[in-house]
């Protein structure tokens, strides 16, 4: 294991990532048990879920103390990244094969994973443009923007915001993928403490 492995593993935290997993499982078995079949707004919520709670365990809670050694902020953010992008991705995949394991003669209606990681891009991007300027909101702003586009094509009404937007995620997923990973790239090179 490299050095940063397990100190950045007892740093982070695990719960919310590991709860929202659990509760959006259960509420898939219980909307199941009610109507025979998995609604599609369970996948859709449980990619924001996942997405923004992944996002909000990239806050750096031992931030005040290292500034002043060698670890940069960038490279403790890459190191997080590092542990947390298999597990969300394994939280998403669990949630989708738990719920077609539960009902396999019914459609369920899953965004692919592909929107899964759009909404972690985005929410990551967010993350590091915000800790230029308040790094210790950073993290739950990038969860917010996660979870809150997941939402929002169910919240509000397509009047206010057209599907072309509120949907783009699951629809155009690798091209937001792209668009979020180069500006978490030149905003990482902002980061420096």
């Amino acid at each position: 294991m490299p050095p940063w492995f397990t100190p950045t593993v007892r740093a982070t935290p695990w719960l919310s990532l590991v709860s929202v997993t659990f509760v959006l499982i259960v509420a898939a078995g219980v909307a199941g048990m009610e109507s025979h079949q998995v609604p599609p707004e369970i996948m859709v919520l449980a990619c924001g879920a996942i997405a923004g709670a992944a996002t909000l365990a990239l806050h750096d809670v031992a931030r005040p103390l290292v500034q002043a050694v060698s670890t940069g902020a960038r490279i403790r953010l890459t190191h997080r990244l590092v542990l947390l992008v298999p597990v969300a991705a394994a939280g998403l995949a669990l949630t989708a094969v738990m719920s077609s394991l539960m009902y396999p003669d019914q459609p369920w209606g899953s965004p692919p994973m592909a929107a899964g990681a759009a909404l972690l891009a985005t929410g990551v991007a967010g993350t590091v443009w915000l800790m230029r300027w308040r790094p210790e909101h950073a993290a739950e702003v990038g969860a917010a923007i996660a979870a809150g586009w997941a939402v929002a094509g169910a919240v509000v009404p397509p009047r206010i915001l057209p599907e072309s937007v509120s949907q783009a995620w699951v629809d155009y997923p690798w091209p937001i993928v792209a668009v979020a990973s180069v500006l978490i790239v030149v905003g990482t090179g902002a980061i420096t403490s």
